[in-house]
């Protein structure tokens, strides 16, 4: 009879332990193997074996903190480029509410991709641009181009934002980007590209997004 109902509990990486009380009506999970040690890639390559994707709670902060999509329904995780995305039931869907993604995934990722790209690659010309600006005759060109730059740096933010969960790796790195964009372009002359209450509310949406960083990740 046990053996029998073992089948009837749904799957947790980390399941439920009798450890402490379980509520009255709280679902009790078993998990389909050693997951716990394993990496969310892993889990999910384990787990394909069963068609199914699983959303525990573990799961679901991996899939959020890896390259998802923001569910426009539900605010849920749309994973991408990762091996739950290749489960059948799952390919293009949210992983909590499993509507697919509307209307059209493939702009969306492109423009999520887009956003990074512009934000890494903006690190690198800010430099060079702040030299340019510093040159005298030249200046002027400089001044420009700063300034197309630092509304090209906010747009990609405003992206992000949009698109994708600011938790997560790929986008906190992107942060650390345009933080840096900003620490080259906004002082001196640069800083007239936006006004001081629009200076503050950046660098304020910059604190409030990007996490505490360790060790290299802190050099730019």
């Amino acid at each position: 009879m046990l053996s029998a109902l073992v089948f009837c509990f749904v799957h947790c990486c980390f399941p439920l332990t009798l450890c402490r009380h379980i509520k009255a009506g709280s679902e009790i999970t078993i998990s389909y193997g050693a997951y716990s040690t394993q990496s969310y890639e892993q889990r999910q390559k384990r787990l394909n074996n069963y068609y199914f994707a699983c959303a525990c709670p573990a799961c679901f902060a991996d899939a959020r903190a890896g390259t998802a999509l923001l569910c426009p329904a539900c605010a849920g995780p749309v994973p991408y480029e990762s091996t739950v995305n290749r489960v059948p039931q799952l390919s293009g869907k949210c992983l909590l509410c499993f509507k697919l993604y509307s209307p059209d995934m493939d702009a969306a990722i492109a423009k999520l991709k887009s956003a990074h790209l512009a934000l890494k690659t903006l690190k690198s010309l800010s430099k060079a641009v702040v030299v340019v600006a510093g040159g005298g005759r030249g200046g002027g060109g400089g001044y420009r181009g700063g300034h197309l730059m630092l509304l090209k740096a906010v747009q990609a933010m405003r992206t992000l934002e949009t698109l994708s969960f600011m938790g997560s790796g790929p986008v906190q790195q992107s942060l650390l980007n345009c933080s840096a964009v900003f620490e080259q372009l906004g002082a001196g002359k640069f800083s007239a590209t936006f006004s001081l209450e629009e200076r503050i509310e950046l660098a304020l949406f910059i604190a409030r997004h990007l996490k505490p960083q360790e060790g290299s990740l802190q050099k730019r």
